[in-house]
């Protein structure tokens, strides 16, 4: 692949290389655990704003892969309301990523709205990490102040997202 790489090049190739992966002959129950999510921790219902389909192509995959259930939107607007969804059936997200940049409601109206939401009802506080290609923020503070508990920076890695989700590291920016 020819770099830097264009998101169409990597739909195409990442189409391709799904539709040659030989479906298993005896797939497993839906509900039976992964071994990847065996290895690495409880599985976990996160939710993922992200507004650019490639990135959130990427994201699922490596969250699934883990072993946890992922609902992805494509904006802030979307992630709040299906936070409210969940939060009222009894079955809210355990990780929110957010990202910071997206159209109409961006990632950290987002966050507000669903910590005065938590806070109004008395809620626990869902672990909301943002998902930034910014390598140093330019307020750090305003990440904090509007209810971040950690930052993501782009391209995302396995091993640091998974610290993040599988041990709850709050207050940190973990950084590709």
């Amino acid at each position: 692949m020819i770099k830097p790489v264009r998101a169409a090049s990597l739909a195409v190739r990442l189409g391709a290389a799904a539709a040659a992966d030989p479906a298993p002959s005896a797939a497993p129950a839906p509900d039976a655990p992964r071994l990847d999510a065996v290895a690495h921790g409880p599985s976990r219902a996160v939710l993922v704003a992200e507004d650019n389909p490639i990135n959130a192509l990427l994201v699922r995959a490596l969250l699934e892969r883990l072993g946890h259930r992922v609902t992805v939107t494509p904006d802030g607007l979307a992630a709040v309301a299906a936070w409210r969804q969940a939060v009222d059936s009894g079955r809210a997200y355990d990780v929110i990523l957010m990202d910071l940049h997206m159209p109409g409601l961006d990632g950290l109206a987002a966050t507000r709205q669903i910590r005065a939401h938590e806070a109004e009802q008395g809620l626990p506080a869902a672990l909301i990490a943002a998902l930034t290609a910014d390598a140093s923020p330019a307020d750090p503070a305003a990440y904090t102040t509007a209810g971040l508990d950690a930052v993501l920076v782009k391209p995302l890695d396995r091993d640091r997202l998974e610290a993040l989700i599988g041990h709850g590291r709050r207050g940190v920016v973990l950084a590709a």
